[in-house]
């Protein structure tokens, strides 16, 4: 029998696999539970659909769009129930599987004498997971289970793409504002007059948000001569109601142009969303959605997707303590926060195969339900903020002399 008492890293780390099992096992309970009482209120929507529109929508016909949209609402919500009950089985299995491997290495490790730190009582797990852990009941078996594929079909299909270098053609136009002609200029001039509807359609309050307008002048390298020369002395003025000083003159501004040129060989909407994305990792459901636009941002460098990932890019995705309990069972000492965990990681590596740590970080994260999003290639941070904070300075300076601002008007002197 295993030592009752063992070093308290290595308790953490099989008290965390216990946990993890135990969340997988109530996730599957808790779908199990709802499909059955979904399934009874979807059979009376289609046994008595006049009957349910006249109880929940009275004085409405069938053909009533909220009564419409409720029955397609009901009906969607029990599909994605069975769709997940195979993944949450799956995941149920994989997490039985993985407490089953943690605890091996915890008493190999313990045998090692690895840890020499205080001893604590051997964590022990739910009853249900040991006395249990697969009812005969469940509607697959365990060996069902663990083989389920993963579903994958959220990532469009990436194709390869040739990216067109940009022409700049420099065009001179004019924006009026008031009894104002601002004379403006774009290094691509197919920006314009999106630059324009834009910012037309926030300054007369038919939009909530100038940020398309901005996202445009970044994209175009479009600007405000008249601003670039005020904003060369020592103390300008600045629309404070968007930017503060910080933020409005932060950043470099060395890589404006070569910003626009690489944004422009994208379609405009892949260009346009990359702008209001930050570096990192998000859902794929907040991908561009054609297939297209993806496969440019792949090919232009912004955006690593699903099995491109690096296990470095996955680690960030992983709940924290089980990024601790990675490096318990490796043998090392357990980081205090995920920023020390990416710096040391080079220490999992030299104990861990490639191999390895990517079948530990696909139970907890899935990359193919995942984008991450880069930093312009060879850019700094600094470089790409820069001529975002340019651009949002500019349009929120001509906002407010739309607004009639007496501190944008120090502008024309």
């Amino acid at each position: 029998m295993p030592d009752q008492r063992l070093p308290k890293p290595l308790a953490t780390a099989l008290a965390t696999a216990y946990a993890h099992a135990a969340a997988a096992r109530e996730a599957v309970e808790h779908r199990l539970a709802s499909i059955p009482p979904q399934e009874k209120v979807v059979a009376e929507w289609q046994r008595d659909t006049v009957g349910e529109a006249a109880r929940d929508y009275p004085g409405h016909a069938v053909d009533f769009f909220p009564v419409q949209t409720r029955m397609s609402r009901e009906i969607s919500k029990l599909s994605r129930y069975r769709e997940e009950l195979p993944e949450r089985l799956r995941a149920y299995a994989c997490a039985l599987q993985q407490m089953k491997i943690v605890a091996l290495e915890v008493d190999q490790l313990a045998e090692r004498s690895v840890f020499k730190t205080a001893m604590v009582p051997r964590p022990k797990p739910d009853a249900a997971l040991t006395m249990i852990a697969w009812p005969k009941s469940w509607p697959m078996s365990f060996d069902e289970a663990r083989t389920q594929p993963i579903i994958r079909d959220r990532l469009p299909s990436i194709e390869p793409v040739s990216l067109t270098p940009g022409q700049p053609d420099q065009v001179d136009f004019f924006v009026s504002i008031g009894d104002h002609k601002l004379a403006m200029t774009a290094r691509y001039g197919s920006g314009v007059e999106h630059f324009k509807s834009e910012f037309e359609e926030y300054a007369e309050g038919l939009s909530s948000t100038r940020w398309r307008a901005i996202l445009e002048a970044i994209r175009c390298d479009i600007r405000w001569p008249l601003l670039e020369q005020h904003l060369t002395k020592s103390s300008p003025w600045l629309p404070r109601d968007f930017v503060d000083e910080e933020f409005g003159l932060r950043g470099s501004l060395a890589k404006r142009e070569a910003l626009s040129d690489l944004l422009v060989q994208l379609s405009p909407n892949a260009a346009r969303w990359y702008l209001a994305q930050m570096p990192g990792r998000i859902p794929t459901e907040d991908s561009p959605v054609r297939n297209l636009e993806l496969s440019e941002l792949v090919a232009a460098g912004l955006v690593r997707v699903g099995e491109m990932m690096s296990v470095e890019d996955m680690l960030q995705g992983v709940p924290f303590p089980q990024v601790k309990s990675l490096f318990t069972l490796a043998g090392l000492k357990a980081p205090a926060s995920f920023g020390l965990a990416a710096c040391r990681f080079a220490e999992v590596r030299a104990v861990r195969d490639e191999s390895y740590l990517r079948v530990w970080l696909e139970e907890f994260l899935d990359p193919m339900g995942y984008l991450v999003v880069l930093e312009p290639p060879s850019f700094t941070r600094e470089e790409r903020l820069g001529p975002r904070a340019r651009a949002n300075v500019m349009v929120s300076s001509l906002a407010m002399l739309a607004e009639g601002n007496r501190g944008a008007l120090s502008i024309f002197e």
